[in-house]
């Protein structure tokens, strides 16, 4: 049901790429941005400059009674479970 894969490089960043073939979906998460320029663009690119985006808890549960999050990027924040 679930695929993950890791990707490490060495003294660099790491990567884990999920999918889900019940959700017909594919995440990708950065692990560790070491290594990583502040020049890099796209997906990373976005997301990796130093402050980018701050994740805090808010302290409250949604529905399923899972701890819910802030994600601040810029001038947008959202609310997501927090793990």
């Amino acid at each position: 049901m679930h695929e993950n894969t890791k990707v490490e490089i060495d003294n660099g960043p790491s990567f884990i790429i999920k999918g889900s073939v019940k959700k017909q979906s594919l995440s990708f998460a950065c692990v560790d941005g070491s290594g990583l320029s502040d020049r890099s663009r796209g997906i990373i690119g976005q997301f990796m400059h130093h402050d980018a985006y701050i994740v805090a808890p808010t302290g409250e549960t949604n529905e399923d009674d899972k701890a819910t999050g802030t994600v601040t990027a810029g001038y947008v924040h959202l609310i997501e479970p927090y793990t």
